[in-house]
């Protein structure tokens, strides 16, 4: 398991309230790129998982945020936020908008929040 991914993980321009950026992982196999990180709550505050390649592309990325999971997909035509890959080296930046329920308040609709995750993997 590599670890010390230099992660750093912003949603809406600040770092991720509950995240431990020291539990990042960065986990390359079978043609996919995984990122974890440790939990907040009981619930892992980001999944991502995108594919292995010079131009990856994510196929799915969750982020905890204020207690409410957000998720980036596109599978089968539907499309739920949008992520980019920029890859440098071994050095990964995701940015995008993730979009979930608020649970405080199911009525409201769907939030939005643009994130901006970094990190490094071998």
């Amino acid at each position: 398991m590599a670890s010390g991914t230099g992660a750093q993980v912003k949603v809406g321009g600040t770092d991720l309230a509950g995240l431990d950026p020291a539990s990042v992982t960065c986990v390359k196999t079978g043609g996919k790129i995984d990122i974890g990180s440790g939990s907040s709550g009981g619930r892992q505050a980001l999944a991502v998982v995108m594919t292995d390649e010079s131009t990856p592309k994510v196929e799915s990325l969750a982020l905890v945020v204020d207690g409410n999971a957000l998720s980036v997909a596109n599978n089968m035509g539907a499309k739920v936020g949008s992520a980019n890959v920029a890859v440098d080296g071994k050095t990964y930046t995701i940015t995008g908008q993730a979009q979930g329920a608020d649970l405080k308040n199911p009525m409201a609709g769907m939030i939005t929040k643009d994130f901006d995750i970094k990190v490094s993997c071998g």
